[in-house]
């Protein structure tokens, strides 16, 4: 799995259970070095609107935040380094 700068200590956890539970509900892999942390999901055509609900609700009951209208419209969406961005500014909040 290729990491990202931004993702260290806790947020190293917490990109592994994203990207550990999109491998297995999207059937892709980290490790073939197609997908990185930064990798766009959509572009890579993991992502689509169905695949969304699934991330959110996976993101909302792991992490105990609720995502908010303005994560919807981010760019941080797309990827799980902004992921991992959003969950720990809403577990702040």
């Amino acid at each position: 799995m290729t990491t990202n700068s931004q993702t260290n200590g806790n947020g190293t956890a917490k990109a592994q259970a994203l990207a550990r539970f999109i491998e297995e509900t999207f059937l892709v892999s980290f490790s073939d070095g197609k997908l990185s942390l930064d990798s766009d999901l959509f572009e890579a055509g993991v992502l689509d609107s169905f695949g969304v609900v699934e991330l959110v609700s996976f993101i909302e009951g792991a992490f105990g935040v609720t995502l908010e209208t303005e994560d919807f419209l981010s760019q941080q969406l797309a990827s799980v380094s902004g992921l991992v961005e959003i969950i720990e500014e809403r577990s702040r909040a």
